[in-house]
């Protein structure tokens, strides 16, 4: 979701120095400020928002459309880690006429992408699935497949919530097929883990477990360790539910040892809850 520019080379303090540099184009000037607060979004969200709130400013001011869509979309994303989701689509709201006025294609899929995830937390679930549609339509109108392959998978998780099991089953299969067209592993054993957790859900254990072995084959070949946690620790539920207590064991232990080791508490207390 914040993937909308390649990251400028270089650390932190060289990319003050870009943005310092009065006597460079604002453009080029603007870029290294969003790519300072892209680097803190995670690690010092606050910092991060008080940045892009500086290149909005500055970018309103110097009339730069894109530069300050894509400021709101780094505000959007901050608010929305921050859990404070009226700021959240407040900030990627407004950015969306100055992404149209640039024509910035990407920076307004990226924008409904953060809208519809945002409204599927709220539990506007109609609302959520319209914004990941008209991502959808302008990922296809670029003709990006691995883009297609993630917003399909966004719009299977939004049906998944609302207990539509065949309507998120028909778009993980469109995400598996995009991203098949795309030659991307990683998204493809996201779409075939998600297929198995819809088949578990309605009962079909063998169909699960044949997708999710599938799906960590894949992730092992990536090398994701939360993807692979997260998989270990599926493949372990399923075998439970297919009563062999052995292999669930072995499985949910993989997982529980594969989290802790990347510090990924959720994942673990999952697998230690299912055991």
């Amino acid at each position: 979701s914040l993937n909308v520019y390649p990251n400028l080379p270089g650390t932190t303090d060289s990319l003050w120095m870009v943005y310092n540099d009065t006597t460079l184009a604002d453009t080029f000037r603007f870029h290294a400020l969003h790519d300072i607060s892209r680097k803190l979004i995670y690690s010092n969200t606050d910092s991060a928002i008080v940045l892009a709130k500086k290149l909005e400013r500055e970018s309103l001011l110097a009339g730069e459309d894109k530069w300050k869509g894509n400021a709101c979309i780094l505000q959007g994303v901050a608010y929305k880690l921050k859990e404070q989701n009226d700021s959240a689509i407040a900030s990627l709201n407004r950015g969306i006429p100055s992404l149209e006025n640039a024509q910035h294609i990407q920076g307004l899929a990226a924008t409904y992408t953060n809208l519809g995830s945002v409204y599927q937390r709220l539990g506007d679930y109609r609302t959520s699935i319209e914004f990941h549609l008209k991502s959808l339509a302008l990922h296809e109108q670029k003709g990006d497949k691995k883009a297609q392959a993630t917003v399909l998978t966004n719009i299977g998780l939004v049906y998944f919530d609302t207990k539509d099991f065949k309507l998120s089953l028909e778009y993980q299969e469109r995400s598996l097929a995009s991203a098949e067209a795309a030659n991307d592993p990683a998204m493809i054993g996201r779409a075939l883990g998600n297929a198995g957790i819809i088949y578990e859900q309605t009962g079909d254990y063998q169909r699960a477990l044949e997708l999710q072995l599938e799906a960590l084959e894949l992730r092992n070949g990536v090398g994701n360790w939360k993807d692979i946690g997260v998989n270990t620790n599926n493949i372990g539920v399923v075998y439970q539910r297919l009563k062999q207590y052995d292999k669930a064991l072995e499985f949910l232990k993989r997982g529980e040892k594969i989290c802790d080791s990347i510090g990924y508490e959720n994942g673990r207390a999952n697998a230690f809850g299912s055991m």
